[in-house]
């Protein structure tokens, strides 16, 4: 089943207290649903491509979550009646009792004290009423045809689509919402080495960087990507060509690879500078310049 124009994302699945939703993203121009829903060890994500079996899912998820509302209701006395009174406070919100006390408990680590509410109407007035709900898969797609507008290499376009698709995969979710912890736990997930693990960070990094300036973050503050850390790559001692070396790859070159062999050996340029597209323009045979 598609998603038609009727359906409302997030969509809500809810028995009880207990709630399941379903957010819709793309990878590589398909639809992506994914589910996502609290359990007692964590937050849990899953993914689909049906929105048929996400929603099959979501409902058996559901009724499973809606089990725990059922053995609250054999609490005894005075534990009984605090937890109807908190489970009635929750009524509306589609966040279940465990989720509001570990939410409340970030908080309170986090701000010190106990002003929640205050935090909350600050925010509310002063920060999540002036961006906008856009999510991460989104922004991952506009910030992709900018760049192909802007002419960038084809290997940089395709880093955009493989890798910052694999974030656009785990986070369904607003790019505001994403978090410093979020996004260390995402690179440390990440089954790659350092030098791959840098690449992502810089693209990562340019996407916030991008969204900061379509307004989508506030430009004034750090971005949850600015707290990403640098992986160390231990560099592999340079190796240094002989004369000899040179003019063996010189002279076994064919036509069309060795003027690539003779910029990179004499003209100080990298093979990746080559690869974005130099032109023979570029070059000024004249002044003996490259451009």
């Amino acid at each position: 089943m598609k998603a038609t124009r009727k359906d409302t994302f997030p969509l809500i699945i809810k028995k009880g207290h207990a709630s399941v939703k379903i957010y819709r993203g793309q990878n590589r121009g398909k639809d992506l649903f994914t589910l996502a829903f609290q359990t007692p060890s964590g937050r849990r994500r899953q993914f689909f491509t049906s929105l048929d079996d996400a929603k099959r899912e979501a409902n058996t998820k559901v009724a499973n979550l809606a089990q725990g509302d059922v053995e609250g209701a054999k609490l005894n006395g005075q534990d009984r009646v605090m937890f109807v009174a908190a489970q009635t406070a929750l009524e509306g919100t589609g966040i279940t009792l465990d989720i509001a006390a570990r939410e409340f408990a970030a908080a309170f680590k986090i701000l010190g004290h106990d002003g929640i509410i205050e935090a909350a109407r600050f925010y509310h007035k002063h920060i999540a009423a002036e961006l906008p709900d856009i999510t991460v898969a989104d922004a991952v797609a506009k910030f992709g045809e900018a760049k192909a507008a802007a002419e960038m290499s084809r290997l940089y376009l395709k880093d955009i689509r493989v890798m910052l698709g694999r974030l656009a995969t785990a986070f369904a979710c607003n790019l505001k919402s994403v978090t410093p912890d979020d996004l260390t736990g995402y690179m440390q997930r990440l089954n790659v080495g350092p030098v791959a693990r840098n690449n992502h960070k810089r693209l990562i990094v340019a996407l916030f960087n991008f969204a900061k300036l379509q307004k989508w973050l506030r430009e004034d503050e750090t971005t949850a990507a600015d707290a990403l850390q640098t992986s160390k790559v231990k560099h592999k001692d340079v190796e240094i060509y002989t004369p000899r070396e040179v003019a063996a790859f010189l002279h076994h070159a064919s036509e069309e690879f060795l003027p690539w062999l003779l910029l990179i050996a004499f003209g100080g340029l990298r093979r990746q500078e080559l690869a974005k597209g130099l032109k023979w323009e570029s070059i000024n045979f004249e002044n003996r310049t490259i451009t």
